[in-house]
């Protein structure tokens, strides 16, 4: 009787294209990068579109892109649901920086958590200044 390591044996199914199980590696299912991808539990303001929202909740997440680069960010809970890829999401992410600056305020912060309405409904519009400045992104209150 011959006896393999077990190195000696993987050597050997590999070389023959199978797998432990003795299986050829083309009928194997492989694996896919995809089925590793995490997703968040918010999507980028920018996916909702024109959407009225009621903001009941505010946290700092800043983003920290390849190079290490931080930009500050909040992360906005909503009343209400967005479906974005077939998944619910009721939060909101943004680095834009009229949105950050105005939602890290801190008395912003502390009557925010003291509501029972929230604050809104609001959407998040282009607004174009009169004169000198490029248009950026804001929150609008609207009816």
């Amino acid at each position: 009787m011959c006896t393999l390591s077990p190195h000696q044996w993987d050597k050997i199914i590999r070389a023959h294209g199978m797998d432990e199980t003795g299986r050829k590696w083309e009928e194997v299912e492989k694996t896919k990068l995809a089925d590793y991808q995490t997703k968040g539990d918010s999507i980028s303001i920018a996916k909702i579109e024109d959407a009225k929202f009621t903001i009941v909740a505010v946290e700092d997440s800043d983003y920290t892109d390849e190079k290490g680069q931080i930009t500050p960010g909040v992360k906005i809970t909503t009343q209400e649901s967005f479906t974005f890829d077939g998944q619910k999401y009721n939060k909101l992410h943004t680095t834009r920086t009229a949105i950050v600056k105005r939602l890290k305020n801190p008395k912003l912060r502390t009557d925010l958590a003291a509501s029972l309405g929230g604050l809104g409904p609001l959407k998040c519009k282009l607004v174009k200044p009169k004169v000198g400045t490029k248009p950026y992104f804001d929150l609008v209150e609207v009816q």
